[in-house]
């Protein structure tokens, strides 16, 4: 728990500096940040922007959390009307796979979750809004909303029979989906705030090319942090087995 506690703490530092600092340049010139700094004591000054980086990175965690959220839900609603599916649980318990990522013992996995469902008697609905039966259980790996019931299960069993290193590894890649979600958020808010800054050679096209590689960026993370997600998945999958 304490090496945890480091880790979210330096994790926040590092957010919030990236934050602290764009928005020291953007809207500061350097000459009032050197002021600042040779103007009190070093230790203070690395003090309060510890602090100060500390807070801010504290902030972003649940603004992203809550836009996380948001958008997972629009995601469900967009991809239930287009019959896509979002999550990755849901491709590794039906196909095993996902972005190349490979569930090995998918069908005992499932055959599991199933046999758990009958025994405990889950208040788990098919989309016919009935419960599920031996007649009709495989009708369950064709809703995703079940696949996620059943997942939020297997998570559950996971973490409580699991063993100490599939736990571990389960709560590491936990950590880095937060990590690279948060990276998103910290892009995005940099990103605006050089686009509205008052740097003289922020001209309208450096303006455009800075939005693009923002948007590049925040598609390389949203692509890694999903990536994770389905470790992450995976991890939990094979721990509940």
């Amino acid at each position: 728990m304490k090496d945890l506690n480091i880790k979210d703490f330096l994790t926040h530092i590092f957010h919030g500096s990236i934050i602290l600092f764009v928005a020291f340049i953007s809207f500061y010139d350097f000459n009032t940040v050197k002021d600042f700094v040779s103007g009190q004591d070093k230790a203070f000054a690395v003090t309060v922007l510890t602090i100060g980086s500390y807070l801010i990175g504290l902030l972003l965690d649940p603004l992203v959390d809550l836009v996380d959220t948001f958008l997972i839900k629009q995601a469900t609603f967009f991809n239930k009307a287009l019959k896509i599916p979002f999550f990755p649980s849901y491709y590794l318990l039906k196909n095993g796979e996902r972005c190349f990522i490979r569930l090995a013992n998918n069908a005992g996995i499932r055959k599991l979750l199933s046999g758990e469902v009958e025994k405990n008697d889950r208040e788990l609905k098919t989309d016919e809004k009935k419960k599920i039966t031996r007649k009709d259980k495989e009708e369950v790996w064709e809703n995703e909303k079940n696949i996620m019931l059943l997942f939020i299960y297997a998570k559950n069993r996971a973490l409580k029979y699991g063993q100490p290193a599939q736990v571990e590894q389960i709560n590491a890649y936990h950590r880095l989906c937060i990590f690279y979600r948060n990276m998103i958020g910290t892009t995005f808010i940099s990103a605006v705030f050089l686009l509205f800054s008052n740097l003289p050679f922020c001209c309208c096209c450096c303006r455009c090319m800075l939005l693009l590689a923002a948007f590049s960026i925040m598609f390389f993370f949203c692509f890694v942090s999903y990536k994770y997600r389905t470790y992450y998945c995976r991890a939990v999958l094979n721990a509940c087995s």
